[in-house]
């Protein structure tokens, strides 16, 4: 079952799994798409490192370590993303 959002209201740090960084834009939105169409809590954040974008596809943003590592096995469970990490939102 999809984990939802859960933003903590109390100024906590909260969490997400990433599960890709791709240079393209479309194919970032279309990832997070399809995860949200699964029920997933996707969204793309856009960075820019040293000379190049990424547009990192994550899920979710959850009040504690424990439901973010709990997502993570969730989607890594999925070959297409065994290698999603947990990471600040």
């Amino acid at each position: 079952m999809p984990v939802q959002n859960q933003k903590p209201a109390d100024g906590k740090r909260t969490w997400t799994v990433q599960v890709a960084a791709v240079a393209e834009k479309n194919a970032a939105e279309s990832l997070a798409e399809k995860l949200r169409k699964l029920g997933y809590d996707a969204y793309v954040r856009f960075t820019k490192g040293d000379n190049k974008s990424w547009h990192r596809v994550r899920v979710g943003q959850l009040e504690n370590q424990k439901a973010a590592a709990d997502l993570r096995s969730i989607l890594s469970a999925k070959k297409e993303h065994r290698d999603a990490y947990i990471a600040v939102y």
